[in-house]
């Protein structure tokens, strides 16, 4: 007999999680069986519920470790589709100057993530799925992107123009599902590169090999010149970009070498409704939607 039903949901409580304190005992022998019961069902019950939890928490790891997260809620995150010496080159670029750190960074690829040649920080999210697939594009929430790299990624028995069609592929698709993200892309045949440009709207296009041929060249003409470009490439010490409005109200580009090199910054080049003016003279006349190349002060320039 309980006094109260509170006391009744006390002694349930008490029995069910820690077989009793003794302080209410069952007296009757349909109390006793009762009691027993109720320790027998919580055991399994609590079993049940932890296995089960157990389950769905193993499985999300395994999910992660293979690839196969859904990161639909992400925003104003960086894409990148595909796998090659570009894009780990890049990834490391990321990590060494921890914008994983500041904003979501996705990798989409069809290798496994054991079969990378790098080491993923933990803040880089990995997806294993075709980056041609629009289900996979949506999983990393492509729609809302704010950068978008894609790579020639190689596979068994395909051709360079087979990859290049691929990725021309998926940046049709990318464009279609985000038509304001900024898409850079990597193609490996030179007459591919303007298709990129005109027809799918890519910021930057990269011909795979071209850059470092041309570097290369350059070297042997003039030695020393593959040091120059790592150093202006450098994350830190190399190149920058501000947009003229960031400045200040200025009219020419003499203008600008003469404030800025106060405090240490050399203008190099102006950006142009997306064409680059290399050093042009200071009389240069410089409208507010330029955005202006800056090569900071350093020992190492």
């Amino acid at each position: 007999n309980f006094d109260s039903i509170w006391t009744a949901i006390y002694w349930g409580i008490i029995t069910s999680f820690t077989v009793g304190y003794g302080d209410i005992v069952p007296i009757s022998d349909i109390g006793k069986i009762a009691a027993s019961l109720m320790v027998i069902i919580n055991v399994i019950l609590v079993s049940v519920l932890t296995a089960g939890f157990s389950v769905s928490f193993i499985n999300k790891l395994l999910e992660l470790k293979e690839g196969e997260v859904v990161m639909r809620d992400l925003k104003d995150h960086i894409v990148i589709c595909g796998y090659n010496e570009t894009s780990e080159e890049i990834l490391k670029k990321i990590m060494e100057s921890n914008i994983d750190k500041e904003k979501p960074v996705v990798l989409l690829t069809n290798y496994d993530k054991k079969d990378l040649g790098i080491e993923l920080s933990k803040y880089i999210l990995y997806k294993k799925g075709d980056f041609i697939l629009e289900k996979n594009l949506l999983d990393v929430g492509i729609e809302n992107a704010s950068d978008v790299i894609i790579v020639g990624e190689k596979l068994p028995n395909l051709s360079e123009r087979d990859i290049d069609a691929r990725t021309a592929l998926a940046g049709m698709l990318i464009r279609t599902l985000n038509p304001t993200v900024k898409l850079y892309i990597e193609v490996l045949l030179d007459e591919d590169a303007e298709i990129f440009k005109k027809r799918i709207g890519a910021r930057e296009v990269l011909i795979h090999g071209q850059i470092v041929g041309k570097i290369m060249f350059s070297s042997l003409l003039n030695p020393g010149a593959t040091s120059l470009v790592e150093t202006l490439l450098d994350v830190e010490t190399g190149i920058q970009k501000v947009k003229v409005r960031e400045l200040g109200n200025y009219k020419t580009f003499g203008e600008i070498i003469k404030i800025v090199r106060k405090d240490g910054y050399l203008p190099i080049a102006v950006e142009r409704s997306k064409k680059i003016i290399l050093n042009p003279e200071d009389d240069f006349e410089i409208q507010e939607s330029d955005a202006i190349f800056l090569i900071p002060k350093g020992e190492s320039q």
